[in-house]
Parts: C-alpha cells; sequence; structure tokens
C-alpha cells in the first residue's frame, strides 16, 4: 500500500512540476511579446517637439477628447504596419500619432489632413 502512495504522490508532484513549467514558460513568451512589441514601438515613432502647433492643427479638423495625448512622430512606417495594420496601414514617414485614452489620431503634417481616427 505505501508503494501505491507514492506512486499516487509522484505522479502528483510531476503534474505539479509540469504546471510551473508551463506557467513559467507562458509568462516568458508573454514578457517577450512585451519587449519586441515596445522595442518596435520605440524605435519606429520618436516623440515630436512641436506638440502645440499639432494639437492647434488637429484641433481645427476634428474634435479631440479632454485630456493631453501622447504625440509622437512616424519615423518607420514599415515597422508600425507589420506591427498593427488595422491601425497603421496608411501611415506614412512624418505622419504624428496623438493618443488619447480612448481614441487614436493619425496625423499627416504634409497633407494637413486627418487621415484615421481609432477607437481604444
Amino acid at each position: 500500500m505505501s508503494s501505491e502512495i507514492k506512486q499516487k504522490s509522484g505522479a502528483g508532484s510531476t503534474i505539479k512540476q509540469f504546471i510551473v513549467l508551463a506557467s513559467l514558460a507562458a509568462m516568458i513568451v508573454v514578457f517577450i511579446f512585451l519587449s519586441i512589441k515596445n522595442f518596435i514601438t520605440e524605435h519606429s515613432v520618436k516623440n515630436f517637439q512641436k506638440e502645440d502647433i499639432i494639437l492647434g492643427e488637429v484641433w481645427r479638423r476634428t474634435v479631440l477628447p479632454v485630456g493631453s495625448p501622447q504625440i509622437r512622430r512616424i519615423e518607420e512606417p514599415e515597422l508600425l504596419r507589420e506591427l498593427n495594420p488595422d491601425v497603421y496601414g496608411d501611415v506614412q514617414q512624418n505622419d504624428v500619432v496623438l493618443e488619447y485614452t480612448t481614441k487614436v489620431y493619425i496625423y499627416r503634417p504634409s497633407e494637413e489632413r486627418v487621415i484615421q481616427i481609432v477607437e481604444r
């Protein structure tokens, strides 16, 4: 009987080890995914210096939400298209992204127009 108990507890221990290893592997995959996403975003979109001018230009063309957006200038549109083609499919170099908590606006200064508004 004691050998049966040892076998059952050994199987339970193996299952617990498997669950721990699977959980650890899942956390590593999520961490790597988020790190790559952050790396691509940070290296393809840089901070834009003329925030007041851009906000004024966009505000003249559409209603903006309350709050302060994060404003970035697109420098590597290809990477953004790969990251999220639904949002960044039509972006070009030097377009500007205004990120609010509820919406994302993509503004093209060269054409003086908002090219996309995306609900978050």
